[in-house]
């Protein structure tokens, strides 16, 4: 279940030290159009970019006392969430910021002794609630936060710790722990003091999803010798088997729930995308080459996916897995590659070399293509970083336009 190709992004996924900011903020509200974008500057400052394609500083005053890491914008496109972290008399203390593109900012949850910084924040679809992981006493905790007001309450410790929201913002699904024995499966629904844990014995894979019913999601369950990539129902019952693998995989519904695309991560076997309905029928393999992480567009009839263009290093054999920060970073030449479902094409753009911000995103994608775009809602455009700013890709002409100077962008509109 480890792969040459995760270990390129493990590597690569380092400290993400350039998301940096903090203290007062500005924004032009004078006539200002809507913010269809989010991009981070190099020095950590975000600013909103409008369909003029005008940036507009939501926050300015980055500098070594303040870090900013993890901004996400919420479902709505009115507010962004942040953390910010403060150094001071040797202590550092971090907030989760809850900032509206229009200017007021609001904490939302700030740390205490023996915790770190908040990490991975995910909105739930109705943009009323937060959830977010940190650690503390070496222990992962996943917890959610009103972004109205009110204390963040604990869901679930754990190590690792993925989840995702149903359609309506009202349940959480979690995988913690990893793969059974140790691992388990839950559900929680908010107000509740626990979760409710399922009779399901996962496999190996990260992050699960509902499908658009809310009443059915996927997972990697456990199936003898081998692991299958199931439908299940809310209380945890395989209602039907969709592909089956060694040891597990990685997986990206589609946003009309029709379909799952996935990669096999049993050692030693190919890192090919495969898609296949979430009926069972219509199984197919999309690349023949090794991939990297994969979205799907919001239509639902077109896939990308990111390939390896050219590696300046060689990682170990394959099946090794690098820890982030015991080897050094790794520079990469990627490139986004778009399948359309119903023509069976596949067009290739450009190859890049991604900033680590884009990276970072690019390591845990199936969690991330639950909580941020890189495709807009009309899904003819995709972004990327580069060492030269932040990107657009035209899928229907394959051309490619350097939107602002910065390290990430991620849609809002």
């Amino acid at each position: 279940m480890r792969r040459a190709v995760v270990a390129i992004l493990i590597l690569v996924a380092v400290v993400v030290g350039g998301l940096v900011m903090a203290g007062r903020y500005v924004l032009n509200r004078g006539g200002a159009a809507a913010a269809v974008m989010l991009v981070q500057g190099a020095d950590g400052n975000l600013a909103l970019l409008d369909a003029r394609d005008q940036l507009r500083p939501l926050t300015t005053d980055a500098n070594g006392r303040h870090s900013l890491m993890h901004a996400t914008p919420a479902p709505d496109g009115k507010r962004v969430a942040y953390v910010e972290t403060t150094l001071g008399g040797g202590e550092a203390v971090s907030m989760l910021v809850v900032h509206a593109v229009s200017g007021e900012r609001q904490t939302v949850f700030t740390t205490t002794n023996g915790q770190t910084a908040p990490f991975y924040l995910h909105w739930s679809p109705d943009s009323r609630h937060l959830a977010f992981l940190l650690t503390e006493n070496n222990v992962m905790q996943l917890r959610n936060v009103a972004t109205t007001g009110g204390a963040a309450v604990t869901v679930m410790r754990g190590n690792p710790n993925y989840f995702a929201w149903t359609p309506d913002g009202q349940r959480l699904l979690l995988h913690t722990n990893g793969p059974a024995p140790e691992g388990s499966m839950s559900v929680w629904t908010l107000g509740d003091a626990a979760p409710t844990k399922l009779a399901t014995a996962p496999g190996y894979f990260q992050a699960p999803a509902w499908l658009p019913d809310g009443r059915s999601a996927l997972a990697a369950v456990t199936q003898g010798d081998e692991v299958a990539l199931a439908r299940i129902g809310d209380d945890g019952a395989i209602q039907q088997t969709l592909a089956t693998t060694g040891n597990g995989m990685v997986f990206v519904a589609a946003p009309d729930g029709k379909h799952v695309a996935y990669v096999d991560m049993t050692s030693g076997s190919d890192s090919h995308l495969h898609i296949v309905g979430t009926d069972g029928q219509g199984a197919r393999t999309v690349s023949l080459e090794d991939v990297l992480s994969f979205v799907w567009a919001p239509d639902s009839r077109q896939i990308a996916y990111v390939s390896l263009a050219t590696q300046a290093d060689t990682p170990n054999a394959q099946g090794t897995v690098r820890r982030i920060g015991t080897q050094r970073q790794t520079q990469i030449k990627a490139r986004w590659n778009v399948f359309n479902l119903e023509t069976g094409t596949t067009r290739t753009f450009a190859s890049f070399t991604p900033t680590a911000e884009f990276l970072y995103i690019m390591q845990f994608f199936d969690q991330f293509a639950q909580s941020v775009r890189l495709w807009n809602r009309t899904s003819d455009q995709l972004l990327y970083a580069d060492d030269a700013g932040v990107w657009r890709a035209d899928v229907a002409t394959g051309a490619t336009r350097k939107v602002a100077d910065g390290v990430l962008g991620l849609w809002m509109e």
